[in-house]
């Protein structure tokens, strides 16, 4: 009898050991994955603050920028795109080397003109008159670039409604080399200056019209207006003006 409650005895403080090692270990186990946790959780935390101090320290990122149809730096219509020159009409010319693109100008007046740039990455532009080919001018020259050429110029026309069309070819003169720009810098009609950039001019079938509502309080905007057959397939071959 004195043997049994010996081993008793001496054997509840090896279970009570062992009860308090599992819980022990259980408790390790608990709070290391709790400490990796708060360290997850803890650097998710850092890296939103980095992001928002690079947000709040970038112009760029911190707020959206509103860019209008008036912007000739950011807008371009079809293919045509606004280059800045001091030496163009009102510092601003539009250029496109893409071939089959248009500009047209409507006008009312017996006495139209188009203005040009010509340097050594001009092409051959197309010109049509009341959708009849009249002309092609070559935009190529040496040296440095030419402003306020003429490279269409019509007098003697009915006061009635017109439309002159220039059709960029994408093409060059024989023997010369460089880039294929068709330009244009400015119109005049009667005795008034046209600017590349005035709704009455149309780029690839973008025409402008006024409209209080714009965004900006600018009381314009573009929308695509579907055209008639191609420049290329009215052709009649020149004609003298």
């Amino acid at each position: 009898m004195e043997t049994i409650i010996e081993v008793v005895i001496k054997d509840e403080p090896r279970k009570e050991k062992e009860k308090l090692i599992m819980a022990q270990t259980t408790t390790s186990k608990t709070g290391g994955r709790a400490r990796r946790e708060i360290l997850s959780l803890a650097l998710a935390v850092t890296f939103v603050a980095a992001a928002l101090v690079l947000l709040a320290s970038t112009p760029a990122l911190a707020a959206t920028s509103v860019v209008q149809d008036t912007d000739r730096e950011h807008t371009q219509y079809g293919t045509w795109m606004f280059s800045e020159d001091p030496g163009a009409s009102g510092g601003w010319m539009a250029t496109t080397r893409t071939a089959g693109s248009t500009a047209a100008l409507k006008f009312k007046a017996s006495r139209v003109a188009w203005k040009t740039i010509t340097y050594d990455g001009g092409g051959i532009t197309d010109v049509f008159l009341d959708r009849k080919k009249v002309s092609s001018f070559d935009g190529y020259s040496t040296g440095d670039p030419q402003y306020d050429v003429t490279g269409f110029s019509s007098r003697g026309s009915s006061d009635g409604r017109h439309t002159l069309e220039l059709l960029a070819t994408g093409t060059k003169r024989p023997g010369t080399f460089g880039d294929v720009f068709s330009t244009v810098d400015r119109f005049l009609v009667g005795g008034a200056s046209i600017e590349e950039d005035s709704l009455k001019v149309t780029y690839d079938g973008w025409a402008g019209k006024a409209n209080s509502r714009a965004s900006g309080g600018t009381p314009t905007e573009r929308a695509v207006r579907r055209r008639s057959a191609p420049l290329a397939a009215c052709s009649a071959g020149p004609r003298s003006i």
